[in-house]
């Protein structure tokens, strides 16, 4: 009994000897990052569109939800519920990070609490929206001063996605479905995870141009199907 209690003391004392090697620097931030909580937003048209914090104050677009994502470190996630969003241009307001990627998901089945059953649908093509058949409408937003043509009023990169995760959604309408273009922030680092994912556009289904792929990271479509409409030219289902 005593040869127990003794070993557990050493125990005891090896741990606090541990701790207070630590740096209270240190011991700071990693109190900062357990207590830090990622936000939860909500995407519904039932909603009351106020905050997006809970399905009864839900964000009606999904737009308003990927402007309110509030910082770039990672861990949010965006739940929409079933139903149609006329839709185009996406962007969010910050990248995810490092190991812990935000999240665009539907609530295909209901398990998140939407109540509803069914595919989340993107639709870019409305008309009375803006919607032009040139480069470049499409559901996730990208633009380039150097076009000739079309979409050329300003230049924005599809990099403000870098590690998102995107589940469960239906993308149609626009000139591809869901397609990142880095325009000027081509040849930098860029992964997104897209699962059990649908994608139609007239020129590309889906697909990533054009980055430095990182080696630990690969961008992964899985589960998904992609369709193009266009016969000519510059088209395919996927571009990578």
């Amino acid at each position: 009994m005593m040869k127990i209690l003794l070993k557990l003391i050493g125990v005891v004392c090896a741990m606090a000897a541990s701790t207070a090697t630590v740096p209270m620097e240190a011991q700071e931030i990693e109190a900062h990052e357990s207590s830090r909580k990622p936000a939860t937003m909500y995407v519904s048209k039932l909603g009351d569109n106020s905050d997006g914090s809970s399905w009864v104050r839900a964000f009606h677009t999904i737009q308003r939800a990927l402007d309110a994502v509030p910082d770039d470190q990672g861990g949010h996630r965006i739940i929409l519920r079933p139903d149609t969003y006329v839709e185009a241009n996406l962007a969010p307001a910050h990248k995810g990070a490092l190991g812990v990627y935000n999240v665009l998901i539907g609530d295909c089945d209901g398990s998140l609490g939407s109540g509803a059953k069914g595919w989340v649908l993107i639709d870019s093509g409305d008309p009375e929206m803006g919607f032009k058949s040139w480069d470049w409408w499409s559901s996730i937003r990208a633009s380039d001063k150097n076009w000739h043509g079309g979409n050329n009023q300003e230049t924005f990169s599809s990099i403000i996605w870098d590690r998102w995760t995107i589940r469960n959604l239906y993308v149609t309408g626009g000139d591809a479905g869901l397609f990142w273009d880095l325009t000027n922030k081509s040849g930098e680092g860029f992964t997104v995870v897209i699962e059990d994912c649908v994608g139609i556009g007239r020129a590309f289904g889906g697909g990533v141009v054009y980055p430095t792929v990182r080696p630990d990271e690969p961008s992964v479509f899985r589960g998904c199907y992609f369709l193009a409409l266009d016969w000519n030219g510059d088209t395919a289902a996927v571009l990578l």
